[in-house]
């Protein structure tokens, strides 16, 4: 459920610590919804909620003492609100917000425009990779993917979540 948020949030803050995980399994075992906590390596924290179950806001709503804003829709950002006043201290948060910004300005304008909206990018950009004969994506390397995956699997753990694929415990 949370790949796409997951990695995300690691490509802005970097490496993150799982805090706390609830999940809710459907009847067959798969996870429905997931609620958990991230404490990030460069401060932030938050708390990422998905669900097959009900319907949730497609936003991303980053929360600090100092600023609070959303980008949205989650998969592919056109739209960043601020929600808190001008004051010193939410200024002192604006470097960070326009860096944010501008990285997923730089993706948007990237990505090919379409009445599509998902998975067309990420198959563009393989595309584009293979015809150019390299065996890796600058927009997202196979470290970035590690690191994206590693969380994962700290979250799943945390979840009691296991597969029959999985490596013996």
């Amino acid at each position: 459920l949370a790949v796409y948020p997951m990695s995300l949030l690691t490509g802005l803050f970097g490496p993150a610590q799982v805090r706390d995980v609830q999940v809710l399994r459907g009847p067959t075992g798969v996870d429905e919804e997931l609620e958990l906590s991230l404490h990030f390596a460069g401060g932030p924290s938050g708390t990422v909620m998905c669900s097959f179950r009900r319907e949730l806001a497609n936003e991303l709503t980053l929360n600090d003492r100092r600023v609070a804003f959303t980008l949205a829709p989650l998969y592919m950002p056109t739209r960043l609100d601020r929600q808190t006043p001008n004051t010193p201290t939410a200024a002192a948060s604006m470097t960070t917000l326009k860096r944010i910004w501008k990285r997923l300005s730089q993706r948007a304008s990237a990505a090919p425009t379409s009445p599509l909206q998902g998975y067309q990018f990420e198959a563009q950009a393989v595309a584009d990779c293979l015809r150019a004969g390299m065996t890796e994506c600058p927009a997202m390397s196979h470290d970035a993917s590690l690191q994206v995956m590693r969380l994962l699997d700290a979250i799943r753990a945390q979840a009691g979540a296991y597969q029959p694929s999985d490596p013996i415990r």
